[in-house]
């Protein structure tokens, strides 16, 4: 057996190990997240190591999740951060290159695909409340939820805490 380079990633600085963590491989393609180009995107290439596309490249957001890639379709699943740094949605990047939004609940969500990509599982929760566990299709729809957590979020309602609010602000430098 003879071993063939055929991906290759620079960054000017350094490659982030979680980066080569998340490299995923499919039947017919690799998957490679990087921030060759200043966030972390992600970018899809034949076995042979040809780039046939890259997934937010310009963009001013992170992809955080590689979920994985239907060969048959060429659609690319994924969370990132486009709301802002506190939020994680789950997306679908067509082979045309038109991007969805699965989840519409802002905070965190994660995701677990069935087999083929029809079917997924998505963690929501937020900084006022607690996970929320739903079965979804591939178009993000809810099917049905699972587990809600009413009477945990009622119980901590109880003791009176009150919401949280994130917010942001810039400091004396202009960083937000």
């Amino acid at each position: 057996t003879v071993s063939k380079l055929v991906v290759q990633d620079k960054v000017e600085k350094y490659v982030k190990q979680e980066s080569m963590c998340a490299v995923t491989f499919t039947d017919q393609h690799i998957l490679v997240p990087s921030e060759r180009d200043g966030y972390n995107h992600l970018y899809v290439y034949t076995l042979n190591g040809q780039l046939k596309r890259s997934i937010a490249k310009g963009e001013k957001y992170e992809i955080t999740d590689v979920y994985g890639m239907d060969d048959k379709t060429g659609d690319v699943y994924y969370a990132a951060n486009c709301l802002g740094p506190q939020d994680k949605q789950v997306y679908v990047s067509h082979a045309n290159g038109k991007i969805e939004r699965l989840t519409q609940r802002e905070g965190q969500n994660n995701a677990v695909f069935s087999r083929g990509f029809r079917y997924f599982i998505n963690v929501w929760n937020d900084i006022n409340n607690p996970s929320v566990y739903t079965l979804n299709d591939s178009r993000g729809k809810i099917l049905h939820t699972m587990i809600d957590n009413r009477e945990l979020k009622q119980k901590y309602e109880s003791y009176g805490f009150g919401t949280k609010e994130l917010f942001s602000f810039t400091t004396s430098e202009g960083v937000k």
